[in-house]
């Protein structure tokens, strides 16, 4: 329960922290989005660097040996890439960005539970981008 508790608040507080990420690219603010970005990536337990880096499975490993219910960590971390994919003026990290986007969405709609239409929302809005590259 007290797990469960922990997971809820976390996903609140990611939550909160990519509509500051939204407003601040809406607003045209890159580098206070950039700084928000890192410091979130913080919240799911690494550095920014580790999720650019790493590839899907071993992310997901990651965050299954963290915690029993990792999905809603998965599609957390699958926003913030694609947010940051939005300030990403590197074609070929922009491109990186939006695949690694598309396989963490792919993940979380073969093993959630639940049926999101923002989650498809994003996956048509990636594979949009994508063929645009």
């Amino acid at each position: 329960m007290l797990q469960k508790d922990h997971l809820m608040r976390l996903i609140q507080t990611l939550s909160d922290a990519i509509n500051r990420i939204i407003n601040k690219i809406d607003k045209g603010d890159d580098d206070g989005a950039k700084a928000l970005l890192k410091d979130t990536y913080a919240l799911l337990g690494q550095k920014d660097i580790f999720f650019h880096t790493q590839g899907v499975e071993d992310i997901i490993n990651f965050f299954k040996e963290k915690e029993e219910n990792y999905i809603d960590k998965v599609q957390m971390l699958a926003k913030l890439l694609f947010e940051e994919s939005r300030i990403e003026n590197d074609q070929i990290k922009k491109k990186e960005l939006l695949q690694k986007t598309k396989s963490l969405l792919e993940h979380y709609n073969s093993f959630s539970k639940e049926f999101s239409f923002e989650v498809q929302q994003q996956f048509s809005k990636v594979d949009q981008l994508l063929k645009q590259l």
